[in-house]
């Protein structure tokens, strides 16, 4: 009868059962484990959940006819607001925010001559969003508004389209008075809401550019 000894395997080759068995466990262990979505490695790119997306200029030929009549062409520039927070807020005042850390701004030109800015903002009126397009002159102050995109109903819908109403945003200032019935007609009862939206959407985005563009300069936005 054979001893236990001259059964056992060589060294080498228990080495390798072992290696074999460990190797097998493992990956018994690995498809019962629940598999994670693999998700792609964007670079470049900074999440923006906790603010909302910059509005889009969604019909520049037309709003350059109405804004500044021969415009031949404009660039899209960006002015970075983010050392400039405080100085920004204090000038907004009470209730102001500043929900972007850059500013969107399309410099217009004429015969390759610069001749205004365009700005865009996005406001939450009565029923849903509104999009305002100002064009800003280039001493700073307003040369004319226009709603590109509304929900609004009834009173609030003319409104946005009302263009007597929309004029008296025409040469206002950084520090001019918005306020409804007292710098600006004030409308009915049910569209006050929308045009407090309007109100609010042209004067903040005219401060963030005023002051934005005399403490920073415009960068493309590919440098950024």
């Amino acid at each position: 009868m054979a001893s236990n000894s001259s059964r056992q395997l060589p060294t080498w080759l228990r080495a390798v059962a072992c290696l074999a068995v460990g190797i097998g466990a493992a990956g018994i262990i690995y498809l019962m484990l629940p598999q994670r979505e693999l998700l792609p490695i964007v670079q470049g790119v900074q999440e923006r959940s906790e603010s909302p997306a910059l509005c889009p200029w969604r019909d520049p030929k037309r709003d350059l006819r109405s804004l500044f009549p021969g415009a031949d062409g404009y660039d899209t520039r960006v002015l970075v607001l983010s050392s400039l927070r405080t100085r920004i807020l204090d000038a907004l005042g009470p209730g102001g925010r500043l929900d972007e850390n850059i500013l969107q701004v399309y410099p217009v030109r004429k015969l390759g001559k610069p001749i205004g800015t365009v700005l865009v903002r996005r406001a939450n009126g009565k029923y849903g969003a509104i999009e305002v397009v100002a064009g800003i002159s280039p001493d700073k102050t307003i040369a004319g508004v226009v709603v590109q995109r509304h929900r609004e109903a009834g009173e609030s819908e003319r409104l946005m389209s009302n263009s007597s109403w929309l004029s008296e945003f025409a040469g206002k200032s950084a520090s001019s008075d918005f306020e409804l019935g007292a710098g600006l007609p004030k409308p009915s009862s049910e569209a006050a809401a929308s045009a407090e939206a309007v109100s609010r959407a042209v004067r903040s985005v005219l401060v963030e550019f005023t002051i934005g563009s005399e403490y920073g300069s415009l960068r493309d936005p590919d440098e950024l």
